[in-house]
């Protein structure tokens, strides 16, 4: 029940899937989502084509256009997808046993690692955050998706670890500062390496931001 009540406050107008009857069969529409988000991750909106999306789904371009009637809606269907599916993750990392300091961590892992799963998202959603001269319906609806989410994070941690959190970090400016690291991170693909040198420590970062000094420590202090 409460990852349900989870899911209501970071999507209040609830967009969730209903699962298929044929649990082994992949649906064309999301094997051409699927084929849609690695190549808008890896090459962006404007360098895409249908041909090659149709191409990865197994499928020609009148079938991908037959299920989405312009590239502008798939690629909406797209960020909704993976905004959708972070959410979940979300949902679920918070609901695990433990004190805030254990909630919060596995909150900032679960992260990581949808990151690292979906490695589109980060291309996707750092492209449109740097094009400012783009109004259009894609940048409205990112915009509609990233601030519940912030927003949710923001309300979570204040009301659930005030004991835990360090009273002198500013914490939206926080939440953004570990956030988009972890996006460019997850975007530089071979210069990780290069620029990073070896981990890049978010976890770390994580505690040392936002926890207070016995608050790092699982075992250590109460909510």
């Amino acid at each position: 029940m409460f990852k349900q009540i989870i899911l209501k406050t970071l999507h209040p107008h609830g967009n969730m899937a209903r699962p298929r009857s044929d649990a082994n069969a992949i649906p064309t529409e999301v094997r051409i989502l699927t084929a849609a988000e690695n190549a808008f991750g890896q090459h962006g909106f404007a360098n895409t084509r249908l041909e090659d999306i149709a191409a990865a789904a197994g499928i020609r371009r009148p079938s991908v256009l037959y299920h989405f009637n312009s590239k502008e809606l798939l690629y909406t269907a797209v960020v909704e997808r993976v905004f959708q599916a972070l959410r979940e993750t979300f949902a679920q990392s918070v609901t695990i046993d433990g004190e805030f300091s254990v909630r919060f961590m596995s909150l900032i892992e679960a992260y990581i690692a949808f990151l690292s799963e979906r490695p589109a998202f980060a291309p996707l959603v750092l492209r449109e955050v740097m094009n400012t001269t783009n109004d259009g319906p894609v940048k409205k609806i990112l915009e509609s998706e990233l601030e519940p989410i912030l927003d949710w994070i923001e309300q979570w941690i204040t009301l659930t670890g005030p004991k835990q959190i360090n009273p002198n970090v500013p914490l939206r400016s926080a939440i953004l500062h570990l956030g988009t690291h972890a996006l460019v991170y997850s975007s530089a693909g071979v210069f990780q390496k290069t620029i990073w040198r070896n981990d890049p420590q978010i976890m770390l970062m994580a505690k040392h931001l936002f926890l207070i000094d016995d608050a790092r420590h699982p075992s250590a202090g109460t909510e």
